[in-house]
């Protein structure tokens, strides 16, 4: 704890200090929103990606508890997955060396388990994802209801398809649900990809907010600034910062209504967005000293 004697006298450094009290977890944020992003399971249709796993907080929400429950499912089925495809290559191979009814039979029935297989890891990831874009601050709520219906659309898709599937029996009724699911399944694909821009889109958007409060105060604290030559220093400074702001505020604005006209703007400009909300914080720590 600071004595009397420790604690700054001048004014400017004081609200410096208590400023900076709030720049830091805006800081801490803004650094972890890329974790953050990487750790939804990306499903690639040939081959499912391990998510990335973070750790644990104390103090979870109801929703942060459910994320981590389907994190920790979807590992789980991820694994099956993987070993109930290498049971359908050995099949398959099996059979075009024997050629023989028996392996056939075990071809298909191999077949069959890991479409299934297939189906409940895309599942979890969709419901993952889902939750997420629910947690998520920074998206107005019309986007967030619009992507939500989109995705309850394709996890019904889905739950249609698993249900054909697991009544199938013959290699002719297998081929016809792998149709069926090849009519969504790039869909899905692209639509998970975009899902995921729009919750990176939305934690930067949120750390925007808060960087933008925090550079008011700033604006406000640096005109107490006792000295005449350091105040016309720092007001330049400002200028610099004030440009900052108002770019990235402009390329956040192209985002939001390209999600709101409906429109998938993606991530192909939230790592320049990123630099710059990141450099602003920077220059208003350096403004306060």
């Amino acid at each position: 704890m600071l004595g009397k004697e420790s604690w700054p006298n001048n004014q400017l450094e004081r609200a410096g200090i208590l400023i900076f009290m709030r720049l830091l977890p805006a800081l801490l944020v803004l650094f972890s929103v890329f974790a953050l992003t990487l750790a939804i399971p990306w499903v690639v249709f040939a081959q499912i990606a391990t998510p990335s796993i973070g750790s644990p907080k104390p103090l979870l929400s109801e929703t942060d508890t459910q994320i981590q429950q389907l994190r920790e499912k979807y590992r789980v089925q991820l694994t099956a997955y993987r070993e109930d495809e290498r049971n359908f290559n050995l099949a398959k191979q099996q059979y075009a060396q024997l050629n023989t009814l028996a392996a056939l039979e075990e071809a298909v029935r191999k077949t069959k388990i890991v479409l299934l297989s297939r189906n409940e890891v895309l599942e979890t990831h969709l419901l993952f994802l889902k939750l997420n874009v629910q947690k998520t601050p920074g998206i107005d709520l019309q986007t967030k209801d619009n992507y939500i219906k989109l995705l309850d659309a394709y996890l019904e898709a889905l739950k249609k398809n698993q249900r054909t599937l697991e009544t199938a029996d013959d290699r002719r009724e297998l081929s016809e649900v792998t149709l069926e699911f090849s009519t969504f399944a790039s869909s899905i694909q692209s639509f998970s990809s975009n899902l995921a821009a729009l919750i990176q889109y939305g934690h930067i958007q949120s750390v925007y907010d808060k960087t933008a409060t925090i550079h008011k105060e700033v604006e406000e604290a640096i005109e107490q600034e006792p000295n005449a030559l350091k105040l016309g220093e720092k007001r330049r400074a400002m200028e610099e910062i004030n440009a900052l702001v108002q770019l990235t505020n402009s390329q956040l604005q192209v985002i939001r209504e390209g999600y709101r006209g409906g429109q998938n703007p993606g991530s192909a400009g939230l790592n320049q967005i990123y630099g710059n909300i990141s450099q602003t914080l920077v220059y208003l720590k350096e403004v306060l000293k």
